[in-house]
Formats: C-alpha cells, structure tokens, sequence
C-alpha cells in the first residue's frame, strides 16, 4: 500500500512539473512593423484656407512605423507593455470646394481637369512611447493563441517637421520652428493577437488631444499664411502592426 502511494506521489510530482514547464512565460519582447495613418485631423471651427472652410484629410499619409516592446503579465489575465519607435505623425487639411468653378479650369482644352485643391501639411518624424495596460479576456493559453485588449497613452516627441502648401514643401523660418511643438500625448486604444508560435498582428488607434502648435493663448499660427484663424490642429494616428514575440523561442 506504501509503495502505490509513493508511486502516485511521483506521477502527480511529475505531472506538476510538466504542467509547469508548460505554462506561458510572463514576459514579451520582440519588434513590430507596419503601417500608419491620420483618419482624422481635430482643428477649431472658425479655422478657413483661402477663406474657405476647412476639411480633414481622411486616412491620409500612409507610412511606415514600429519599434521594439516589451511585455509583463502580472497574471493570467492582466499585464503591461511599453513600446519604443518610429512615427511620422502630422494632418493635412483642404479647403472645401462650394461651387463647381473651384474643382475645375476655365481654360476649355482642361476642363475636364481638376485643379490642386488648397491644401496645407504638417509631417513630423519622431519618437513614439506607447505605454498600455493589457487584458487577456481568454487568458494566455499559448496552445491557443493570446487575445490582448491595449488601453493606454503614448507620448510623442517630434524630431523633424516638415510643411507643405498645396503639395508643396517650403522651409521653416526660426520663428515658425518655434510655433511646431515638441511633445505631445495620445490616449489609446487597441487589439492584438498572437499565435501559438509567437508571430502576431496588432491594431491601435490614438486620440491625440494636445495642440501640434506651440501657441501663446488664442493666438493663431503663421506658418501658413494661406490659413486663417488657425489656433489648433490634434492630429489623431491609427497604426497596424505585425511583430514577432522572441520570448516564445525560450519556452
């Protein structure tokens, strides 16, 4: 009897430590890939170009971003992540067209083209710091893949910045260099999932709610001397990413 006792010990002591080397490793790091956008650009109402009113380019400025992360779940179904890269983060805005003569020439040999819609843009490069509280509603069951649920911030702090008139760059005086802010910050929100294996895709969108001009209360920018009334532009970044988690190659 003695010895079919210790030998259901052992088969449960083993079990545990198979159960155990099974279980998935409370850290992530790895790097992501992808690309982002501006699907919306908030700027104040009175705001016009060529006294006209004005409109966000949706989904515009597509361009690359990632970086490198780094993950810790406290448990089975709540963690943190924080991430370090690349984004060109900026807006363009178009005057709107109120009658037919705006979208076309009078020139009759191209009348059936439509002329550049006034428009300006503001593209900054620079260091993006996502900071997110992560939920696993499924758990983290490696053998059937990770569903993570980001909320968060994400610093941003520009290092160039570049501006356009109708398409076209022109440079930036010191006095305007002085109006382009140096930082700023976004809520967010997003989605992930990662595969047994470690290759995943992630989804996050951030709501920008501080100014990309550094002005003095109520005064309005002179970057741009097409636009009038302009005090604020919050451009707003939607980034898709594939990325690789390495801790899944120690388990």
């Amino acid at each position: 009897m003695t010895r079919i006792k210790k030998t259901l010990m052992a088969g449960v002591l083993v079990c545990t430590a198979l159960n155990a080397q099974a279980e998935v490793s409370p850290f992530g790091f790895g790097a992501k890939l992808g690309g982002s956008v501006t699907p919306y650009a908030g700027s104040n109402c009175e705001a016009k170009i060529n006294s006209k009113e004005i409109k966000c380019k949706y989904f515009d400025n597509l361009f690359v971003c990632g970086g490198l992360y780094g993950e810790y779940a406290f448990n089975d179904y709540v963690g943190g992540e924080i991430q370090i890269g690349y984004l060109r983060q900026g807006f363009t805005l178009e005057a709107q067209a109120d009658n037919a003569s705006d979208t076309k020439t009078s020139d009759t040999k191209t009348d059936d083209k439509k002329t550049a819609v006034p428009s300006i843009t503001m593209l900054s490069h620079g260091l993006h710091v996502p900071i997110s509280l992560c939920v696993y509603p499924l758990g983290r069951q490696q053998e059937q893949g990770i569903l993570k649920i980001m909320l968060g911030g994400a610093p941003y702090m520009p290092l160039s910045t570049t501006c356009k008139k109708s398409g076209e760059n022109f440079d930036l005086t010191d006095d305007h260099k002085k109006e382009v802010a140096g930082f700023s910050l976004a809520a967010t929100a997003g989605v992930a999932y990662e595969l047994p294996f470690g290759l995943f895709i992630d989804i996050k969108y951030g709501f920008n709610f501080m100014n990309s001009f550094d002005l003095a209360s109520d005064k309005s920018q002179t970057i741009f001397s097409d636009a009038t009334d302009l005090k604020q532009a919050k451009p707003h970044h939607l980034t898709v990413n594939a990325g690789y988690n390495l801790a899944s190659l120690f388990l």
